[in-house]
């Protein structure tokens, strides 16, 4: 009975973790596109804004750390139901997590080391007009990862039916979003609230579902 209730208590301490995690993977790239973003408007914005520049790549590796736990933590509560689905998905958040760390140091390595000749370096030209396609990439895999885990959700008693749905059906619009986003970065509004709008709410509402149910 001991043995039972200590495996309990671990798996509601692993179940907690995942929960905050995916509010706190929710809550930090919305700081860096909310107050952060305009550096990355052109060169000039980066050299009048350069804390804020400094910071969004801060927030980036701080991302990408999210996104890898939040995986390993994803694949401990999932992979009983299938190894190969829930390591893929891992696999995927990996990856995702490799391309935040990958783009921001590429942005600070450019600054720091070309500071003084910024405005004539073509390769930071074209990081910054296609900023946005770029931060589609990492999305349009988490979009993939989160599609799996979702459906491993869905055959799981972790999470009710209703919102590993909401996972799967968000996911999906995920990749439509971003596969989109990738191809032509004109993506209107409404466009950016049906693909983006949907996958916050799942993640809040299975962040906070995570962190107070309690699981046996």
């Amino acid at each position: 009975m001991k043995i039972k209730e200590k495996l309990d208590n671990n798996k509601n301490k692993l179940v907690r973790w995942a929960g905050g995690l995916f509010l706190f993977c929710l809550l930090i790239p919305t700081l860096n596109w909310g107050l952060v973003l305009s550096p990355f408007q052109s060169i000039e914005n980066i050299i009048e804004k350069e804390f804020l520049f400094r910071f969004n790549i801060v927030n980036q590796l701080i991302t990408a750390i999210g996104i890898f736990i939040l995986g390993f933590y994803l694949h401990k509560l999932t992979k009983e139901y299938s190894e190969n689905i829930a390591g893929l998905a891992y696999g995927f958040k990996i990856f995702e997590a490799l391309i935040f760390v990958v783009l921001a140091l590429l942005y600070l390595v450019i600054f720091s080391v070309l500071k003084a000749d910024l405005i004539e370096i073509a390769i930071l030209h074209e990081l910054i007009a296609n900023y946005i396609p770029y931060t589609a990439i990492p999305g349009f895999i988490s979009g993939i990862s989160m599609l799996l885990f979702s459906i491993l959700f869905y055959n799981s008693n972790i999470i009710p039916k209703w919102l590993a749905m909401l996972g799967i059906a968000s996911s999906i619009l995920v990749i439509i979003y971003d596969g989109s986003v990738i191809l032509n970065t004109n993506i209107g509004l409404l466009g950016q609230i049906v693909g983006t709008g949907p996958v916050g709410l799942f993640q809040i509402t299975i962040g906070f579902y995570l962190i107070l149910k309690r699981h046996k």
